[in-house]
């Protein structure tokens, strides 16, 4: 006799190997077999056995049925239905991620989320992704919450929704995760996550920032008329011809240009701080681009690394922007020990 029948386990999918689980005993205590008839949607399998095997016999959603008759090996019992089963969908696994580069530069280099390995789905189903970006631990915003001074970007869409941060949201030795989540039709499945921490640069012209014997990074430097080096990050004055000087405007030495001032012009010319000059021409501002009267107001004020405190440069016509009077030291021929 038959107490019980019902198919196990709990959660039954399409890899699963459902069985039937059967509560029987006989009066006489003889061993007892059992046949069974499976259906699916209503539909005999084929199978006689307590076992039915997913791959061969069911997809998700589909409806198992069982019904056992015993036997005693004298006389066959009445049959007994297991309640239904239904047959559940089954959420697909976690993709195999990576974060390229493999060893990303705070400040210079993209971030990219990319999936090495697709997730797969038990049931065949297509697999959807979505991804998010954390920032030392705080969720990567489209638009940035801290007051940190950043020109911000925001995330950006390369091969999956997010899946870049630009250079210019990142910056040395932060810590960086991205999680991707696997998803079919109906529902979540497995995510997978990976971190990568950001070096510094290394030291070099053109990394963007000022370092040891650099002038201006990166190169070509702000202005139309002079130019940084791009090999060495230093300004490139080689062809500045005057120097504005006149009366209290003097960069070195008592008021007025003199030789301290076309010493000034070739220290700067040559980039080296013992150069001299030979021999100059003192004259009215030239139509041409120079180093201004920065003690009087005039020009841009410029970082330098030539012994000369506080270089100021006018990318634009000096005799235009001096009210055409006043006196330069120009045209120097300077040493270069």
């Amino acid at each position: 006799m038959i107490h019980s029948v019902s198919i196990g386990p709990d959660d039954v999918y399409t890899d699963t190997v459902a069985s039937s689980i059967v509560d029987a005993s006989d009066a006489d205590d003889d061993p007892l077999s059992f046949v069974h008839a499976w259906t699916v949607n209503d539909a005999p399998s084929g199978d006689e056995g307590s076992i039915l095997d997913g791959d061969d016999h069911f997809s998700k959603h589909d409806v198992l049925q069982v019904t056992v008759v015993p036997n005693d090996g004298e006389s066959v019992g009445d049959g007994v239905d297991a309640s239904a089963v239904v047959v559940q969908n089954a959420p697909p696994s976690a993709p195999e991620i990576a974060i390229t580069p493999e060893d990303p530069i705070g400040g210079m280099d993209t971030l990219q989320c990319t999936i090495e390995s697709p997730g797969e789905d038990p049931d065949g189903d297509p697999v959807l992704y979505t991804l998010s970006w954390e920032r030392e631990g705080e969720s990567y915003p489209d638009v940035e919450h801290e007051d940190t001074g950043m020109m911000w970007s925001g995330p950006l869409t390369d091969e999956w929704t997010d899946d870049t941060v630009p250079a210019s949201d990142t910056v040395p030795e932060e810590d960086w995760q991205c999680m991707v989540t696997s998803w079919d039709d109906e529902e979540m499945g497995e995510s997978a996550v990976v971190e990568v921490t950001l070096a510094a640069p290394p030291p070099g012209c053109g990394d963007g920032i000022l370092q040891a014997d650099e002038e201006y990074d990166p190169a070509p430097g702000p202005f139309m008329n002079v130019s940084v080096d791009p090999e060495t990050c230093r300004w490139d004055f080689s062809e500045v011809e005057q120097l504005y000087c006149y009366g209290f405007c003097s960069w070195a030495g008592p008021p007025g240009c003199d030789e301290a001032d076309a010493d000034t012009l070739c220290k700067l010319i040559t980039d080296n701080p013992d150069s001299e000059a030979l021999s100059y021409t003192v004259t009215a501002p030239l139509s041409a681009p120079g180093f201004p009267g920065i003690y009087c107001g005039f020009g841009d004020l410029i970082y330098t690394d030539r012994g000369v405190p506080d270089v100021g440069w006018m990318d634009e016509s000096m005799a235009a922007h001096h009210g055409g009077g006043g006196e330069v030291v120009a045209f120097p021929d300077c040493t270069d020990p």
